[in-house]
C-alpha cells in the first residue's frame, strides 16, 4: 500500500481508491489479533482487577469501610487485592467481593465490545449492496491486480537473477566451463530444455548496470495496463 502511494506515476496513474481499499482492507486484517486479544482480556477479568482495583468506590463495600479507617491502610489493601496468593488476602471476605466487582464489570465491559462488534459488522453486511457494488469490484480487481503483478515481478526477478548469475559463473570459470557443463551448472538448463531460455530471461542485459537501469525504471515509469500496445 505505501509502496503503491509512494510510487512515481509514470506511465501509470495512481488510483486513490484502490489505495484506500487497500488501506481499509490492511486495517481490518491487523485490527483482528488485537480486538481478539482484548476480548478475551477482558471476558477473563483479571488484567482488569489488577489495573483498577485502587479506583473503586469504598463506600460500594460497607464491610470494607467499616473494617478500614484511614485512607492510606485502605490503598494498601485496595492495592493488595490481585494477590490473591497472599496469606492474609486469601480468604478475606473484602478482597473476593471487591475482586468478583472488578470481574463482573471487566466481563461487561467485555460482552459490551463483542456485541458493538456483531451490530457493526451487521450493519456494514447490510448496508453494502446500497453501495455501488460495480465500483468496489473494479477496486478490488484492481489491488488484487497490484499484489500479484508484484509477485510475479518478483518471480520474474528470481528466474533472471539465476541465469545471470549462471552466465556470470560459466565466465568467471572459463576454462572449467566444458566440465562444469557436465555437472552441476547445467542441470538448470537441462530442465528447461535448452540455453535459449537464459537468452529469453537476460534480454541482452550483460551488466551490473543494465540491471540496476531496468529495475529503476520499472519502478519510476511503471508501464501501462494497456494491452493493445503490445
Amino acid at each position: 500500500m505505501l509502496e503503491e502511494w509512494r510510487r512515481p506515476a509514470g506511465d501509470r496513474r495512481k488510483n486513490p481508491s484502490i489505495i484506500r481499499y487497500m488501506c481499509s482492507s490492511v486495517m481490518q486484517r491487523a485490527m483482528i489479533a488485537p480486538t481478539v486479544w482484548i476480548l478475551v482480556t477482558l471476558l477473563d477479568g483479571k488484567y482488569f482487577v489488577c489495573a483498577f482495583s485502587n479506583s473503586i468506590d469504598p463506600e460500594k463495600f460497607p464491610d470494607l469501610a467499616a473494617n478500614i479507617t484511614t485512607y492510606d491502610a485502605l490503598q494498601h489493601f485496595l492495592a493488595k487485592i490481585p494477590c490473591k496468593h497472599d496469606e492474609l488476602m486469601r480468604n478475606n471476605t473484602s478482597r473476593k467481593a471487591v475482586s468478583r466487582y472488578l470481574k463482573c464489570c471487566s466481563q461487561a465491559f467485555g460482552w459490551s465490545l463483542l456485541l458493538i462488534l456483531i451490530v457493526m459488522a451487521f450493519l456494514a453486511r447490510s448496508l453494502k449492496p446500497c453501495f455501488n457494488h460495480a465500483a468496489f469490484l473494479q477496486t478490488r480487481y484492481w489491488s488484487n491486480y497490484i499484489d500479484l503483478e508484484q509477485k510475479i515481478f518478483e518471480e520474474t526477478c528470481c528466474e533472471q537473477t539465476r541465469d545471470f548469475a549462471h552466465r556470470c559463473i560459466l565466465h568467471f570459470f572459463e576454462s572449467m566451463q566444458t566440465e562444469i557443463k557436465l555437472r552441476r551448472f547445467n542441470a538448470y538448463t537441462e530442465e528447461k530444455g535448452t540455453k535459449v531460455k537464459e537468452n529469453i530471461h537476460l534480454s541482452g542485459i550483460t551488466s551490473q548496470e543494465q540491471i540496476s537501469k531496468f529495475l529503476l525504471s520499472w519502478y519510476n515509469r511503471k508501464p501501462p495496463l494497456d494491452l493493445s500496445q503490445a
